[in-house]
């Protein structure tokens, strides 16, 4: 039998300690595993979180949509059950987003939450709560056990977080920690996402402002104005009720009134206390300027003092009063235009108008008188203007004192009255005119008057305007010649004959610029050097076709006329200019003149005021200096131009308006650089149209172009009359102002006007 090898001590030693060793290696792997979770989770958690960072990152700001998936991903990175974000101050909080909440328990704005728990939420940590605080009722019905409260705070305090878990488990100090960094990211992010929304609602009201701005610019009359303010306080401003006021009569007439509330808007305000009828709650801004009140905006409810919506009521309420200031004068402009300003009497184009109205509207027969005063003007020879001026008011109050209550007198010309009789048959108008004649004659005036009158009836001697106005011309051209101080009646063949008596016409109109005979131009050169006393008479180069200038005193120059119109010519930088200008082109001189009278006498025919006359005048002296601009070959170019060549020429305006304005003429620069812009906008070198075109610009551009017309270039010969009369009826409305080219059409002896022979 053998023996049992007996273990010794040592190997019992070893056996224990490797038991132990495979203990504490299961133990490590245990604890690797538990650290490779905790890792996977913690980078899980990492990687959510900055989905949550991201996701309110955004540049283009948090919405309602990215905050619910905020509030599912903290939810679902913190395992809670609840989460709800409360956006806004503590006594207007509001429901920003949530998850987990029943959609019956849901707040409603705003969100009540406990003051005892509002009052130990700090702004720097969580506030964690295991059922010692009082929860809201919205709460109060989602069994949770723990829950953590967080201020979102960046700036400032914008909002609350809550997150809740029903499940026994506290929130960590990491949780904690998390919650917070998260917490300041979704204030940042609604701060930033309040300063987006804040610029893009300034940036709205900026664009309804500009838009605003340029609604006003194009508004021409007061009452436009009004209706764009109205407007844009009610729809863009959403204000409740607007009224736009305007100063007129001594106090302030409501214009128009918008809103809800309109109604009750009082129709008139007090000038010196506009808002003395209008609630508290109603602003009231005034249009004014420095000197004058226009009218007043009222708004309603005001808006805050200082806040945006403040700021851009007033700068909309500035652009309005510079608008309304515009849109006055323009109404006053157009009122002074229908007036003459020496002798208060309706004016030219305020007959023509009231003519044609009634013409069109009056029920029973309607007579018209011209009137034209004898010998006018050996009155302005022997005595001066001064007293000629006086004359014309003289007999302006005696056709006022002499006409009957319905009768409606004008000044229609330099010496020439008109007289409008509504309800009246020729015979009853030949004796109102007998007796005008003698109320004339008997009138106090500086020196004895006298009038000769031709009257014509619609019906019976015409049916249209210019057949009445010619037939009545006539007329009084026999009275005339059978002794003037008398009244004559038109027969039916005189609107047919006047077109036969363009020489005797223009003899009483006093055209000074263009003539249809030599005979009248030798008459002209000897009353022109009556006038000029001893100064010689210095024959002018007559243009081809039958378009003549009536010769001049010898001083009357290019530099002179200018000197006449505000220049100062004597060592003037001015005179150099033009003097330059004549050695390189020497008909411009011939041209200028043409236009110069051809504004003249155009502006004072179609009514326009004296002083836009007197700068369209000024600028037609000048408006070629530009041509220094242009080179030797298109200067004295015997072709027509090229495209390239005309794309230089069109240059000469910019360039006469930068000499002019060198030389301060900053008025007459304006009128120079803007004569070749046209009636329809197809002009250079701004492309304006109609009223944006000033009206001495419009003016000149009709004169200069009737003058091109009239006389011989280097490519061509002059249109004769007939031709040049189609060309300014083509372009009526289109290259010409229409009522100017109406006015040159009319222009009484003028070869190219109605009725001429040719």
């Amino acid at each position: 039998m053998s023996a049992t090898p007996l273990r010794s001590s040592s190997e019992d030693g070893w056996e224990h300690a490797f038991l132990e060793l495979r203990e504490e290696n299961e133990r490590l792997r245990r604890r690797l595993r538990e650290l490779e979770r905790q890792a996977g989770q913690a980078l899980m958690r990492a990687t959510r979180l900055a989905q949550v960072v991201t996701l309110l990152g955004r540049p283009e700001g948090v919405s309602g949509e990215s905050l619910a998936l905020a509030a599912t991903d903290i939810a679902s990175l913190f395992s809670a059950d609840v989460c709800a974000l409360l956006v806004g101050p503590d006594d207007d909080l509001a429901l920003g987003c949530q998850w987990g909440v029943p959609a019956h328990a849901l707040p409603q704005r705003p969100v009540a939450l406990p003051r005892a728990l509002l009052a130990k939420l700090p702004d720097d940590r969580v506030l964690v709560s295991t059922g010692e605080l009082p929860l809201p009722e919205w709460l109060a019905g989602c069994g949770l056990a723990h829950l953590a409260w967080t201020r979102l705070v960046g700036t400032k305090g914008v909002g609350i977080m809550v997150v809740g878990r029903r499940a026994d488990e506290p929130f960590s100090r990491e949780d904690e920690a998390e919650l917070r960094a998260i917490a300041y990211r979704l204030a940042t992010a609604l701060e930033n996402e309040r300063l987006r929304a804040a610029r893009e609602r300034q940036l709205t009201r900026l664009r309804r402002l500009h838009a605003l701005t340029c609604e006003l610019s194009a508004a021409i009359d007061p009452e436009a104005v009004a209706r764009s303010l109205a407007r844009a306080a009610v729809d863009d401003l959403q204000a409740s009720a607007c009224a736009v006021y305007i100063a007129r009569n001594g106090g302030l007439e409501l214009v128009d009134a918008r809103g809800i509330e309109a109604a009750r808007m009082p129709q008139r305000l007090a000038a010196h206390d506009p808002a003395g009828a209008l609630g508290r709650d109603v602003c009231v801004l005034e249009l004014r300027d420095d000197e004058r009140l226009f009218g007043v905006v009222a708004v309603k409810p005001a808006p805050q003092a200082g806040s945006e919506l403040d700021l851009v009521v007033r700068s909309a309420t500035d652009v309005g009063a510079l608008a309304l200031r515009r849109a006055l004068l323009w109404e006053r402009t157009k009122e002074q235009a229908k007036l003459d300003s020496l002798t208060g009497l309706p004016a030219h184009r305020a007959f023509h108008e009231r003519f044609e109205e009634l013409l069109v509207s009056a029920a029973g027969p309607v007579s018209l008188a011209l009137i034209d005063i004898d010998n006018f003007k050996q009155v302005n020879d022997r005595f001066g203007h001064p007293v000629g001026d006086d004359a014309l008011r003289a007999l302006a109050d005696a056709l006022r004192a002499g006409t009957r209550a319905h009768d409606e007198p004008f000044r229609i010309g330099g010496e020439e009255f008109a007289v409008l009789m509504p309800a009246t048959d020729a015979t009853n108008a030949l004796r109102a005119a007998i007796r005008l004649c003698e109320v004339v004659r008997a009138a106090p005036a500086p020196v004895p008057l006298t009038i000769s009158v031709g009257i014509a009836q619609a019906g019976l001697h015409g049916s249209t305007r210019d057949e009445l106005v010619a037939a009545a011309d006539a007329a009084l051209y026999r009275a005339k010649r059978a002794g003037k101080d008398r009244a004559v009646l038109a027969t039916q063949g005189d609107d047919t004959a006047s077109g036969d008596r363009s020489a005797q016409s223009l003899a009483r109109h006093r055209l000074a610029v263009i003539e249809g005979g030599a005979a009248r131009a030798r008459e002209r050169a000897e009353g022109a050097s009556g006038l000029a006393g001893d100064q010689p008479v210095r024959p002018e180069p007559q243009p081809t076709g039958s378009v003549s200038l009536t010769p001049v005193p010898a001083a009357n120059s290019v530099a002179s006329t200018a000197g006449r119109l505000g220049y100062e010519v004597g060592g003037d930088p001015l005179a150099a200019l033009l003097a330059a200008l004549r050695r390189r082109d020497p008909t411009t001189v011939l041209h200028d003149r043409l236009a110069s009278r051809l504004v003249r006498e155009i502006g004072e025919h179609a009514g326009v005021e004296r002083h836009v006359v007197e700068l369209a005048e000024a600028a037609a002296t000048v408006h070629a200096l530009g041509k220094l601009a242009w080179p030797e070959r298109i200067l004295r170019g015997q072709r027509p131009l090229s495209g390239a060549e005309y794309e230089v020429v069109r240059y000469h305006t910019l360039a006469g308006e930068a000499l002019l304005r060198s030389i301060g003429r900053l008025d007459v620069a304006r009128v120079v650089r803007q004569h070749h812009e046209r009636f329809d906008g197809s002009g250079y070198p701004d492309g304006l149209a109609a009223d944006e075109i000033p009206t001495a610009a419009r003016l000149l551009h009709l004169a200069d172009a009737l003058a091109a017309m009239s006389l011989d270039r280097p490519y061509r010969r002059a249109l004769d009359p007939a031709q040049v009369r189609d060309e300014l009826q083509r372009g009526r409305g289109r290259q010409f102002d229409p009522e100017l080219a109406a006015a040159a059409l009319s222009l009484p002896g003028a070869p190219f006007g109605r009725g001429a022979r040719c």
